[in-house]
């Protein structure tokens, strides 16, 4: 399910740049905003595509490193203390920035991704988070 609403938020994005394309009210600075995270994406993909090392730490280390740090330690900590809200979503814009220099351009994408991670980890814990990041992870990849 929250992989689900992770490609909703997204699609929902595309969806309103591509509607805004179709009926001419998308600016330049909009059309090359979404030409340079289409870009960028397509870029990171190829890097980690073409190494079998950085394959499979995106299948599996870095889904695991990060929904620790994450989640684990970020997220349960500002839940502790400020509650679920706000814990889920400090910890989601805390990863999104983590993203920066991997995603300068998409990186709305980086704090959905955070929020459905960490929904993910509110319900079914540390395994369920990690198998939603990893899946995310492969599913672009594939």
């Amino acid at each position: 399910m929250t992989a689900a609403a992770t490609a909703s938020a997204k699609g929902f994005f595309d969806t309103g740049i591509e509607l805004a394309r179709c009926v001419g009210r998308l600016d330049a600075e909009a059309r090359g905003l979404a030409a340079r995270e289409t870009a960028e994406l397509s870029s990171a993909i190829a890097r980690v595509r073409s190494s079998p090392v950085l394959f499979a730490a995106a299948a599996v280390v870095f889904p695991l490193v990060e929904e620790t740090v994450y989640r684990r330690l970020l997220q349960d900590t500002l839940v502790r203390r400020y509650g679920a809200a706000y814990g889920l979503f400090a910890s989601a814009v805390v990863f999104g920035a983590a993203h920066v220099g991997v995603y300068r351009y998409g990186l709305y994408q980086t704090i959905a991704l955070g929020l459905a991670f960490g929904v993910a980890y509110l319900e079914g814990g540390l395994a369920a988070s990690v198998v939603v990041h990893a899946a995310w992870n492969l599913v672009l990849l594939l």
